[in-house]
């Protein structure tokens, strides 16, 4: 999959960096421990084929960066540093750490449509928010950094923002049932940099 899309985005002077996750971070760990309760093992397991990977990537010369901790949080900052124009990836997380553009479902098959572009100001416009209320959105629709509230999508999380303004105000006014382990403030430092 990777060396075809590497082909392609060549094919069309695209110069791709690729990002891999580092260290989990300690704000991810629940995340990460919950899903590799609900996943089968890889056979081989999966760090083999990121090394082996990396190692192709060398010998092509293609840039590749691991990340301090999570890939997402990276691409964003490349992108903010000017290094990269988009990040290209299926993790929303990308525009909460503030990826200017992001592209969803890139597909090397010409028979596959479907691809976004999801760009940050616009959304923001769109709904009339700044980024700590972009951030709250995501939290409350679901992210990798704390507990998911039961109930909660996209549409209510709008609703929720829309009439509070922020998760605290939410948490403060309504006194919600949450899970124990939602801890939106940490997330909140941690998509705004704090």
């Amino acid at each position: 999959m990777f060396i075809a899309q590497l082909t392609f985005l060549q094919e069309k002077d695209i110069t791709p960096i690729y990002v891999f996750d580092g260290p989990v971070p300690d704000i991810k760990k629940n995340t990460i421990d919950k899903r590799s309760a609900n996943r089968i093992v890889m056979q081989g397991g999966g760090s083999y084929y990121i090394l082996l990977l990396q190692n192709i990537f060398k010998q092509r010369s293609v840039e590749f960066v691991v990340a301090k901790n999570d890939a997402e949080k990276e691409c964003a900052e490349l992108c903010k540093q000017g290094k990269a124009d988009v990040v290209v990836s299926a993790d929303g997380d990308c525009l909460a750490f503030g990826a200017p553009l992001m592209l969803r479902n890139l597909s090397t098959n010409k028979k596959k449509t479907g691809m976004q572009t999801l760009d940050l100001d616009t959304i923001l416009k769109y709904f009339d928010w700044d980024a700590p209320k972009f951030v709250d959105f995501c939290i409350l629709s679901g992210c990798d950094f704390t507990a998911k509230v039961k109930g909660v999508g996209p549409k209510k999380a709008r609703d929720i923002i829309d009439k509070y303004g922020s998760i605290s105000t939410w948490v403060e006014k309504t006194k919600p049932q949450l899970p124990e382990n939602f801890n939106f403030s940490h997330a909140q430092d941690y998509f705004l940099g704090k």
